[in-house]
């Protein structure tokens, strides 16, 4: 069993006591609800990283939470679907390896506009996986290409964690983001398939009322800037205008898949003590673009000096573009 079959068997369990279809977890309580939070990029450096900046260990590599990991690299390095088994075979070249990645030899290429300076720079900017196909391996259990949403390497749907909760069980499911929720981390997560995540518009549509989803939070509003200022001229690059007149218009018997539209801070905390929430399905976008907080501009909400990053100048060693 590879491991990225052993990660996915793992969930799965978890996805299975959720449904009840298996006994007691541990303490002797039912699981009520499985939730996969996704840091999205994010690694075991990362968590490792973190341990040393803050001097401890996060709650969840503690001895309570189980542990496994997955494989995300890519299919191939490709971004469109490809016919019978060529479209299936894994390419040896983008196969996670520890000693190409950490190779040191001198190299004086460029790639992506910047230079790779050492080999295993060089390798990783040519072989990493996008944030579409590594969510869709964790959620289906199967490797694809960059840009696949839920899909194989010939574009065939797969089934996801999200049908199986939903459509195969008849349980509530919902996805929330802080960013677009028609992305590919939200979508993926949510049950869309495309052969690419670059059909946002299509992808919107489907989350709405492909009848997986109760409950989708997240930005790509097309009336709002990313510092929450109304446009003079909507941005229609999240949803087309057709769902978002649908969904804005007086008459919520016409919305895409039944669901209630909710934008501001007030509704969303309305929705608590809301007694008819509970039957109904909840589209929450925020009244922001890219994100709710880091896309915001210094003459917005916050100030050039409440930058927490900044980027460095002079890049040496940096991916290409995602």
């Amino acid at each position: 069993m590879s491991r990225i079959r052993l990660a996915v068997a793992a969930a799965a369990v978890a996805a299975g006591l959720t449904l009840g279809t298996a006994g007691p977890a541990r303490g002797g309580y039912l699981t009520q609800n499985v939730i996969i939070m996704v840091a999205d990029g994010a690694g075991a450096n990362t968590y490792a990283a973190t341990n040393y900046w803050t001097g401890m260990s996060s709650l969840q590599q503690g001895p309570a939470w189980y542990k496994t990991w997955a494989s995300t690299y890519p299919l191939r390095f490709g971004n469109t679907p490809i016919a019978g088994p060529a479209g299936l075979a894994q390419n040896p070249n983008t196969v996670y390896n520890p000693a190409r990645n950490y190779d040191a030899t001198p190299v004086g290429t460029t790639t992506g506009g910047y230079p790779d300076r050492f080999a295993g720079c060089q390798w990783n900017k040519t072989t990493y996986p996008d944030s579409a196909n590594t969510i869709a391996a964790v959620m289906t259990g199967q490797k694809t290409y960059n840009n696949a949403v839920n899909v194989n390497g010939n574009g065939t749907p797969l089934k996801t964690f999200a049908e199986l909760a939903s459509v195969d069980r008849g349980k509530a499911a919902g996805v929330v983001s802080t960013v677009q929720f028609a992305d590919a981390t939200p979508s993926v997560g949510g049950g869309a398939h495309n052969v690419s995540r670059a059909n946002r518009t299509a992808i919107a549509n489907q989350m709405l009322t492909a009848g997986v989803l109760d409950v989708v939070v997240g930005t790509g509003n097309p009336d709002y800037d990313n510092n929450g200022n109304l446009r003079a001229n909507p941005n229609y690059s999240w949803i087309s205008q057709a769902d978002w007149t649908k969904l804005t218009d007086a008459d919520p018997t016409n919305n895409p898949g039944g669901f209630r539209l909710i934008q501001d801070r007030a509704a969303f905390q309305a929705l608590v003590t809301d007694p008819n929430a509970a039957g109904q399905k909840v589209l929450g976008v925020p009244k922001s673009f890219d994100g709710t907080q880091a896309y915001r501009g210094p003459n917005g909400l916050t100030a050039s000096t409440d930058n927490a990053f900044t980027t460095p100048s002079g890049p040496t060693c940096r991916p290409s573009p995602r």
